[in-house]
């Protein structure tokens, strides 16, 4: 539909109705932002909730309503709506030329009081980042890597996405995969470890946690000079047949890193890759590892802001695709 911002991913229709379910009035104000704390005016915000014509709703006198709004010269705008059934509501913006998008806002209204809905006129923030220079790199999804060997220390060439020969076609092992595993089934108790280690003096890699923005550009723009470290592990286990899995998987964990690198007689270093991993580095027992990586070709350049039109992969399937900025 021209000029309207769908929000809602499948909308909450399949609304649950009692005797005591509530119908009210709510009020939210939304402020857009830039990345400096700048106030954003002319911005369109959408909200979309379930909507009631009566103060008892039943399935014959709902439906779902959506609404837009836009910012004043202070960037908010405040949204006041009646005969609302249902205490969930969902947010978002339009998207705004030259800035990145930011992600739908899902806020639960505790209840009904005084025919308003608590908490009374909350403030929904969106920051937007501006799109800046961004560069071509060599960006892929590993959805299933699998292992070749246990208890090895086995290369895996990230500019030409495959494990080092003799296991595949790579020929640098930026990234040192060793799986150590005692495992039989998903099952019964076992215990696999996953180390990533470096080829060269001075690569390595660092965390780095998304923010809460809910920007499409979920790290920052440039990798760090310096705080890079020789190995991370990464563990999952179970500790017997009856207890549950436990994995040190986190829902906001990224990284960067840095490869090949070169230094002179003094130990500074004069050349190296970097490079950046959205999302955790994931791994099962059965050997098989999942990650998203991008890495810059141009030599010292720590410009990690991806231009999904220019991935230096050329023969991806759909499905081993990076395109997050």
């Amino acid at each position: 539909m021209k000029n309207k911002l769908r929000i809602l991913c499948g909308l909450l229709l399949a609304f649950t109705f009692t005797s005591q379910a509530e119908v009210g009035e709510f009020q939210i104000t939304f402020k857009v932002v830039d990345e400096s704390g700048n106030p954003m005016p002319k911005v369109n915000v959408g909200a979309s909730f379930v909507q009631s014509t009566s103060l008892v709703p039943t399935a014959n006198n709902i439906s779902e309503k959506q609404v837009e709004i836009i910012t004043d010269r202070d960037g908010q705008a405040v949204l006041n709506e009646s005969l609302a059934c249902n205490n969930y509501v969902y947010s978002g913006i339009k998207p705004v030329t030259g800035y990145y998008p930011d992600g739908t806002r899902e806020l639960r209204l505790e209840h009904v009081q005084d025919g308003k809905w608590q908490p009374w006129n909350p403030t929904i923030e969106f920051i937007l980042k501006p799109i800046g220079a961004r560069v071509s790199m060599y960006a892929k999804k590993e959805w299933s890597l699998a292992v070749p060997e246990d208890n090895k220390p086995i290369g895996f060439d990230l500019e030409l996405g495959d494990w080092v020969a003799p296991y595949g076609k790579g020929i640098t092992p930026d990234f040192v995969f060793t799986l150590e595993r005692k495992f039989t089934t998903i099952t019964q108790a076992f215990d696999a470890t996953l180390t990533l280690a470096f080829h060269s003096d001075g690569d390595g890699i660092q965390s780095v946690l998304s923010d809460s923005s809910g920007s499409a550009l979920r790290i920052p723009r440039f990798a760090p000079n310096d705080g890079y470290e020789p190995i991370l592990t990464k563990r999952i286990y179970r500790e017997t047949d009856t207890k549950p899995i436990v994995t040190e998987t986190e829902t906001n964990q990224n990284y960067f890193f840095r490869v090949r690198t070169k230094k002179d007689d003094r130990g500074n270093i004069v050349s190296a890759l970097y490079g950046k991993v959205v999302g955790d580095i994931e791994f099962w027992p059965n050997g098989k590892i999942r990650f998203q990586y991008y890495l810059n070709p141009e030599p010292n350049s720590r410009n990690m802001e991806f231009d999904p039109g220019q991935n230096l992969f050329k023969s991806l399937q759909s499905f081993e695709r990076a395109s997050a900025p």
